[in-house]
């Protein structure tokens, strides 16, 4: 019984995330509020309308789970000190659905690269008493990106990417099986997974913590909060949707019709 309820979760966690991440990329965050008024939130945001050539070159997309072979997850932070310091957490996350039970494959990898006085320089920033808060993302979906830096001279980055084919992979082969590491300095690397999703974590005391990590029915979640100075920090996530290459060109009117469906349930947030 508990196998066949996690095989479910691990269906669940692939075909639904693609879903959330697929919405979020539309815009669609379910902690906006409903915006009545189109114009003013137009001239607020700087908004302008879309030529024809343009709109001519847009495309919508939408993924059904029943179709999706595969599904990929590589995550990855660097986290660089101005002494030189790397700590590094990267991960690998597999979910191959081709078969008549789900196989998944989880590859860690945790490392640190020292520099140049590393316990010096952690040290200066442990007194710090710069605090940055964020009250206000955890309960949105989709696609969700934060930096918050209370430091000088840092700099931060999130990205993502998502492929969808019919074919092929990513994925460094590089790994060491580590899911946690502590630094004599005080920092902390950490990595989890299971079927509610994948995440990492790197805390370095007084100088600020970077997370990021994809849920099951939230989507995917970056956040970078640097109290400390002259900090690189990066944060990277990049997601594979392989879909059935014997799939029908043409949905048919069922399956379109209850995929316009789901997009008419979604509220117009900006």
């Amino acid at each position: 019984m508990n196998n066949n309820r996690n095989r479910m979760q691990w269906k669940q966690l692939a075909a639904g995330s693609a879903l959330v991440l697929l919405a979020g990329l539309s815009g669609v965050a379910d902690a906006a509020p409903q915006i009545d008024d189109f114009e003013s939130t137009a001239l607020r945001n700087d908004f302008r309308p879309l030529a024809a050539e343009e709109l001519a070159e847009l495309r919508g997309r939408y993924v059904q789970g029943n179709n999706v072979l595969l599904f990929g997850m590589e995550m990855s932070t660097v986290w660089t000190s101005p002494s030189g310091d790397a700590f590094t957490t990267r991960a690998n996350l597999q979910i191959d659905l081709s078969g008549a039970k789900p196989s998944v494959t989880f590859t860690p990898h945790v490392t640190v690269n020292p520099g140049d006085a590393s316990q010096n320089h952690v040290a200066t920033g442990v007194n710090s008493t710069t605090l940055v808060v964020d009250n206000g993302t955890s309960n949105a979906k989709g696609v969700v990106q934060v930096i918050q830096a209370g430091g000088d001279y840092n700099s931060a980055g999130n990205d993502f990417q998502l492929n969808i084919n019919h074919g092929g992979g990513f994925g460094s082969t590089e790994n060491n099986g580590q899911t946690a590491l502590s630094h004599a300095s005080g920092a902390q690397m950490s990595i989890q997974s299971g079927a509610g999703g994948l995440s990492m974590s790197i805390h370095v005391p007084g100088q600020g913590e970077v997370t990021q990590g994809i849920y099951a029915g939230r989507g995917l979640h970056q956040s970078i909060q640097l109290t400390g100075s002259g900090l690189n920090v990066h944060n990277e996530a990049r997601m594979q949707v392989q879909m059935n290459r014997e799939m029908r060109s043409a949905a048919s009117t069922r399956e379109l019709r209850s995929s316009l469906h789901s997009i008419r349930a979604l509220e117009r947030t900006f």
